[in-house]
């Protein structure tokens, strides 16, 4: 049934493709949907599996097709001008070569090629974005509107969750609450700085006011404290670029929300921590301590990694997760190191940490760089808002290793897309980018 799903959709591509090209206006809408599909293509399983390894321990558990995949196609195919050169494409290429090395010398190459697949995929979800963004005047608002929706949808559900089901530590659409924050902060500190930046409209408003419930409802102690740490340095940041009285408006109406919000928050972490007699646990606790005890071994044992998708094998197999002493307990040994950054360089070695950092690093220098020095105003909103996301990101995958996953390498493919074109108008007069406005609307289905 797949192979026929996965034949009529190919089959589908080029004449939608065709479509496109003669109506153009309707690309905001494989826009919109490309915005949307994080949020639920995990959720509701939207993807095609060439090759399956279905109970595989790994973040990548196949030669896997999305909805995102098939939506980034036909957009790409509809695009006229696709000779704009594309940044950050060296440091791209030299991680995969690294990742590419390490899998073929893994001990399970097919496992670890897996990886580099959905490397591959992000890649390219990224150049689209790009291209899109920089030849369509609706392609960004259209993203960021798929994006918005996604958060609101991540409302409800997670409200549904706490308020419906008493579920303490919602986790909306997503595998857990702290992958759920991740991904509210992608939403919430670009709609915050497109609301620092004066635009009108109820949108940017209501995605950050959502995106601060949500992280509310995980009652995660990462998620909650980055968030508001993420809207001050966004709002330090875009009072720096331009004062307005907007922002001291703003900062007043957030000190009355955080009123609101701070008694609730409170409330869950007692109810979270009472167990331990109100330890609100900021300290690090004793099973990531030992997963990272283990990556430090398997880096000791093997310099040049173990290879992509195989952390929590290797652990296992090779002993490494007894001697550190991870708990045989809910699945812990099928877990991995709370720790992309520990995670990259057990599985690749520090030549794939190195490059690993220059693949996400590169983007966030741009958005810093032209945030502060572009000539205009709404980019440089935008920019600091993206800047911002990937700081907060970056600072909380320091306990968490759900940055290597594929929904949210989606995400950050949109957000390095996004980046890209919005600093393209200073290397590129031909380029020609947008920002979210209240004139800029969805077009008729």
């Amino acid at each position: 049934m797949k192979w026929a799903a996965l034949a009529v959709i190919i089959l589908l591509v080029a004449p939608l493709s065709q479509w496109l090209r003669r109506r153009p206006e309707k690309i905001a809408w494989v826009c919109f949907a490309i915005g949307l599909m994080p949020f639920i293509g995990e959720y509701f399983h939207l993807l095609l599996a060439v090759v399956s390894w279905a109970m595989w321990d790994g973040y990548s558990k196949g030669i896997e097709i999305s909805l995102t995949d098939l939506l980034a196609i036909l957009l790409f195919l509809s695009l006229r001008d696709k000779h704009i050169k594309i940044p950050f494409l060296f440091p791209m290429a030299l991680y995969l070569v690294v990742v590419l090395i390490a899998s073929i010398t893994s001990t399970i190459p097919v496992a670890s090629l897996f990886y580099c697949w959905q490397l591959l995929r992000i890649y390219f979800i990224y150049a689209v974005v790009f291209l899109a963004v920089t030849s369509n005047s609706a392609a960004a608002p259209s993203l960021l509107i798929g994006m918005a929706c996604g958060e609101g949808l991540e409302l409800f559900v997670a409200s549904w969750q706490r308020f419906g089901l008493g579920v303490l530590q919602a986790s909306g659409t997503m595998e857990s609450q702290n992958e759920l924050g991740l991904v509210s902060h992608f939403v919430m500190f670009p709609f915050f700085a497109i609301m620092l930046g004066g635009r009108r409209g109820w949108l940017p408003a209501v995605a950050v006011l959502a995106s601060l419930v949500v992280d509310t409802l995980t009652t995660s102690r990462g998620t909650i404290t980055l968030g508001v740490s993420g809207l001050a340095l966004t709002y330090a940041l875009s009072s720096m670029s331009k004062w307005s009285s907007r922002k001291a408006l703003v900062a007043l109406a957030g000190l009355g929300i955080l009123a609101v919000a701070v008694p609730f928050a409170l409330a869950n972490f007692e109810q979270r921590f009472s167990a331990s007699g109100g330890n609100y646990g900021l300290a690090e606790d004793s099973e990531r301590i030992a997963y990272k005890d283990a990556a430090a071994m398997m880096v000791e044992d093997f310099p040049g990694g173990v290879g992509p998708n195989l952390f929590s094998i290797v652990g296992n197999s090779g002993g490494y997760y007894e001697r550190a002493g991870v708990a045989p307990v809910l699945g812990s040994r099928a877990g991995r190191v709370h720790n992309v950054y520990w995670l990259v360089l057990a599985e690749t070695g520090f030549l794939g940490l190195i490059t690993y950092l220059a693949f996400v690093l590169s983007p966030l220098a741009t958005a810093l760089r032209y945030g502060f020095g572009g000539r205009r105003e709404a980019n440089r909103d935008l920019l600091l808002g993206l800047a911002v996301t990937l700081i907060i990101v970056y600072i909380h995958s320091r306990e968490e290793w759900v940055l290597i996953s594929y929904t949210m390498q989606s995400l950050l493919a949109i957000n390095f897309g996004l980046v890209a074109a919005l600093a393209s108008e200073y290397r590129s007069p031909r380029t020609s980018t947008v920002f979210l406005s209240p004139t800029v609307r969805l077009p008729p289905i």
